[in-house]
């Protein structure tokens, strides 16, 4: 196939490449996102069972403090009263 399209072949393979590149970031920035939120979790809820919805909840609130949603200081403010 890259062969017989000329033009298209090195730029499939170049974002093949790129690919490979952002699944080895995106892990990165997970166990970063996971590092931060599991202590903030911590912190703002106590200490909880294990369920299945409590990672997804953990890497919400860590994902969001990153592009600045500061919401979460109203629920650490309320669960301080």
């Amino acid at each position: 196939m890259f062969s017989a399209i000329k033009r298209l072949g090195p730029k499939l393979v170049m974002i093949g490449e790129m690919v490979h590149d952002l699944k080895f970031f995106m892990l990165m920035l997970t166990v970063f996102i996971f590092a931060f939120g599991v202590p903030a979790y911590s912190l703002i809820y106590g200490v909880e069972e294990f369920s299945w919805h409590l990672p997804r909840s953990i890497l919400n609130i860590a994902y969001w403090q990153i592009f600045g949603e500061l919401e979460i200081l109203d629920e650490i403010e309320s669960n301080e009263d």
